[in-house]
């Protein structure tokens, strides 16, 4: 019976010590949605990759609002074509406020990796990473 309250005393900080301990899930980020709002990008770049597609990147904004600050970075997966077209298969935008802040300073070639034996592109901007094949 004496044992009772000195076990007591050890079971409540150790399982307060065990919850505290515990890795708070980090909110995902996702790409944005547009539904229709009017955009504006610019400083489009692109980096090749292999077999003429391109990785691109773009900074923009939602033109239906009064400033004109960045609100999104876009990254693409590009083949341009011989007729001046360019076929895009992969895109995805995400809120500039999701990125980290020196994300429009880094270079492209550092967001972007290819993988050639699985023809995976990867790009990560940080707190976003994501993923996609190349069309054979």
């Amino acid at each position: 019976m004496k044992y009772r309250p000195f076990l007591f005393l050890w079971i409540i900080p150790a399982l307060l010590f065990c919850s505290c301990g515990k890795e708070q899930q980090v909110a995902r980020v996702v790409p944005i949605e547009f539904e229709g709002r009017p955009t504006y990008r610019s400083c489009a770049l692109t980096t090749s990759l292999a077999d003429g597609w391109e990785a691109g990147f773009a900074e923009g904004y939602f033109s239906d609002e009064a400033d004109e600050d960045t609100d999104f970075y876009e990254v693409t997966l590009e083949l341009p074509g011989d007729d001046g077209n360019i076929m895009v298969p992969f895109e995805a935008a995400f809120a500039l406020s999701d990125l980290p802040a020196d994300i429009l300073d880094r270079p492209t070639d550092a967001l972007v990796s290819y993988d050639e034996k699985t023809k995976t592109v990867t790009f990560d901007l940080g707190t976003a990473k994501i993923s996609t094949k190349v069309p054979q």
